[in-house]
């Protein structure tokens, strides 16, 4: 027992002598970063790094800068001593064979340009065959073909009973972070905002929809959606976000949508109209009629199933075409 004693001690004391230095550095609390400048009271995120925003500066090839993007890159060396193990390794397992095939695949940029829209073809094919409102719903809900919408959904603990798993349906649908992209006056915005159309319509053309006019009724359909966004203030109130509620009583909150079509669709997983959901963050009905008018009402130009190959195409590789395709903010 005295040996055991002895041993943990020496322990002890070789941790202490060689303390563990934090990964991401600088650590802790920066008084240098306050702004002393800026009323707490009134914006205590100004307040406490007022100064650290004034001298920052984003990385030219990274959307964010902070700690975050130092853990990030962290993480990204350690993936590639992973992939070049799995590289020099002369018997791997199946899982890891796997694993380099498709990094290998992924990284091959001159398979990627020679196989151009192919992989996407038959996906794109299907959204450009959407005829209503209610085909549109339906592929929206299909996993099988990630896609962005007015309504989304997922899986999760219930806020208020952790022994139940539930259905969260909540707003999407915008292309650009936050709703004040599309609604706020100031020049850094309206700026992005610019950005955005262009690139927007730079992707759809990659699809082979090369009409500006489309593009822009891509942008008007957004725009909608953000006007009925609720603000992230919103979004961030427990008991706001807590809204319990059937399918059926979800379709008489927002009759507009046509929810028949979308959750009794097999792959949805939602069959039961009388199965709960909990609404965690719903587009303000009377302008999600609108935004839902307004998808109907300019049917030539068809934003909506447009609207749909916006995401695959903004997720393409960025070798994909041969041009950049730098995203202006877009998350």
């Amino acid at each position: 027992m005295r040996k055991l004693l002895v041993l943990l001690a020496s322990a002890c004391a070789l941790c202490a002598a060689t303390p563990r230095q934090p990964e991401v550095t600088p650590w802790g609390v920066h008084l240098d970063y306050i702004d002393p400048s800026v009323n707490a009271g009134q914006d205590f995120f100004a307040h406490a790094n007022g100064k650290w925003l004034k001298t920052a500066e984003i990385p030219p090839d990274r959307p964010f800068a902070g700690a975050g993007l130092e853990v990030s890159k962290l993480n990204e060396e350690r993936m590639k001593e992973i992939v070049a193990g799995l590289s020099a390794s002369s018997d791997p397992s199946s899982e890891e064979g796997k694993l380099r095939s498709l990094y290998d695949a992924f990284t091959d940029e001159a398979q990627i340009e020679a196989k151009d829209l192919g992989p996407a073809a038959k996906d794109l094919e299907r959204i450009a065959g959407l005829k209503t409102l209610e085909d549109v719903a339906k592929e929206i809900a299909d996993p099988a073909l990630p896609l962005d919408g007015p309504f989304g959904w997922n899986l999760g603990a219930d806020d208020k009973d952790p022994d139940a798993y539930v259905v969260r349906f909540g707003q999407a649908g915008l292309g650009l972070p936050d709703r004040d992209y599309y609604l706020k006056e100031d020049k850094a915005l309206a700026d992005t905002r610019e950005a955005y159309k262009s690139y927007l319509a730079q992707m759809l053309g990659f699809a082979g929809v090369k009409d500006a006019a489309r593009a822009a009724a891509v942008y008007d359909l957004e725009y909608a959606l953000a006007q009925a966004s609720w603000p992230a203030a919103d979004r961030r109130e427990a008991e706001k976000t807590y809204n319990p509620m059937t399918i059926s009583e979800l379709s008489k909150l927002a009759p507009e949508y046509p929810w028949a079509a979308s959750v009794r669709m097999p792959s949805s997983g939602i069959p039961n109209p009388d199965r709960l959901v909990i609404v965690v963050g719903m587009l303000n009905c009377a302008a999600t009629g609108e935004a839902t008018s307004a998808s109907a009402t300019i049917a030539p130009l068809n934003p909506t199933v447009i609207g749909l190959m916006w995401p695959p195409c903004r997720s393409v590789p960025r070798a994909f075409t041969g041009h950049a395709t730098e995203s202006p903010g877009c998350p």
